[in-house]
């Protein structure tokens, strides 16, 4: 089941993720974004649903406005297969 994680406070930077579940979205986060020593264990990321990470991600900063539509289309058609960063501090990555 394709799942949109929205990291926002208190964590130390913005992002969404795609993952499984949410302790595979904290993985993603610690490996790419930041470490989460400073959270506690009861802080969770906000489950988005697909339309509303479709509406994140055309509100994003991009360079190029092809990127933006190739994000949306790879969220539309749910082609990520594993646990990933889509967008940090409200950019593409």
């Amino acid at each position: 089941m394709i799942m949109y994680y929205e990291f926002n406070k208190p964590f130390p930077y913005y992002a969404l993720i795609y993952a499984e579940n949410e302790e595979d979205s904290k993985k993603c986060y610690e490996e790419t974004v930041a470490d989460l020593d400073d959270i506690e264990d009861d802080e969770y990321p906000d489950l988005v649903t697909k339309e509303t990470a479709i509406e994140l991600i055309r509100n994003a900063e991009f360079e190029l406005e092809e990127e933006r539509k190739e994000v949306v289309d790879q969220v539309e058609m749910g082609k990520f297969t594993d646990a990933e960063l889509i967008l940090v501090d409200l950019s593409l990555i």
